[in-house]
């Protein structure tokens, strides 16, 4: 084999394997936080707005044109919202993890079967966890300076409006009652 098939096969390679890692980490729940009437009380999908500016071309446009910009500055601040939109991301998992936990588990304990819920709910499991493979996958073509544009976090926060109303679905149903 020729040195760059080499490096071609070993760099495929590895984002394979970064991607095996990464859907194993989005779809294991190794804790299974559920969601408190109180917590549910404060969470609004609307908390993750602001992602949506984090990767926006307009601050880097304005930052060129500004006078007292340096070579180096526009890196800085992408690895700065880069290292915030991963933060969010993990937030966001977690509290999809959460709504998603506590529907599955009040479903299993309702008094009435409801397989189109269940099927809803998996159905937003797999599309929240393609979108989130996305914005990582995302965030890796910016980093190796690649600038995709009119990326849009509208898809993640739909899937977080879209377990919260499964959710409030489920709590609709007559739970059983163990005695």
């Amino acid at each position: 084999m020729t040195s760059p098939l080499v490096f071609a096969l070993a760099v495929l390679l590895l984002l394979a394997a970064g991607f095996v890692w990464m859907v194993r980490k989005l779809l294991s729940s190794r804790e299974l936080a559920y969601a408190t009437p109180e917590w549910l009380e404060g969470f609004s999908p609307a908390t993750y707005r602001p992602m949506e500016r984090l990767l926006a071309a307009n601050d880097y446009r304005f930052l060129k044109s500004d006078a007292g910009y340096r070579s180096g500055m526009e890196a800085k601040l992408r690895a700065q919202r880069r290292r915030i939109f991963r933060k969010y991301l993990r937030s966001m998992t977690g509290d999809f993890n959460r709504l998603y936990n506590t529907a599955k588990l009040m479903l299993v304990h309702a008094e009435q079967d409801r397989p189109d819920l269940a099927k809803a709910l998996i159905v937003l499991r797999l599309s929240f966890s393609a979108t989130v493979l996305m914005a990582y996958g995302r965030l890796a073509l910016d980093a190796a300076g690649l600038r995709a544009t009119g990326y849009s976090v509208r898809p993640l926060i739909q899937s977080l409006e879209g377990v919260q109303g499964q959710l409030l679905a489920v709590s609709a149903l007559p739970q059983a009652v163990d005695s």
